[in-house]
């Protein structure tokens, strides 16, 4: 299930565990679908973006159109957005129904700056589109 994902920026660490644990239980759980690391506001010139990404973005504009996966990234470009900076963690889909969504993995971490701000250009470029869904995993009591 997560074949060609680094469990770490750091070895040993598990500072992407929220994320990775996230996506299992959205697709065991809900059979939803997800891809992370996709640097959607990622370069103009395709032939500097890795094949991997390319492929990520193919994915996310075929869930939500190409027309509204073009004006996002052209926003978050507009703004100064590069690489991962303020990217949710998840782009979401169910298979079956269509439905796709934004998500953020919280552990003991909180939404940061850039988050509010890339959130912010996606609320003002999609309007009523627009769906984050922002998840703190927690243990069972």
């Amino acid at each position: 299930m997560f074949a060609g994902y680094r469990g770490s920026a750091n070895p040993g660490e598990l500072d992407l565990f929220p994320q990775y644990a996230l996506m299992f239980l959205l697709r065991r759980d809900h059979n939803i679908h997800s891809l992370t690391w996709y640097k959607l506001a990622g370069r103009n010139d395709l032939s500097k973006v890795s094949e991997k990404i390319r492929k990520r973005w193919h994915t996310i504009s075929e869930h939500m159109g190409p027309s509204t996966f073009n004006r996002l990234q052209a926003a978050l470009r507009k703004a100064g957005f590069r690489e991962f900076k303020g990217e949710p963690d998840l782009f979401c889909w169910h298979p079956e129904t269509g439905n796709w969504f934004f998500a953020e993995a919280k552990g003991k971490d909180n939404v940061t700056d850039s988050e509010r701000d890339w959130y912010q250009i996606y609320r003002d470029t999609l309007d009523e589109e627009i769906d984050i869904r922002v998840y703190r995993g927690k243990p069972e009591p």
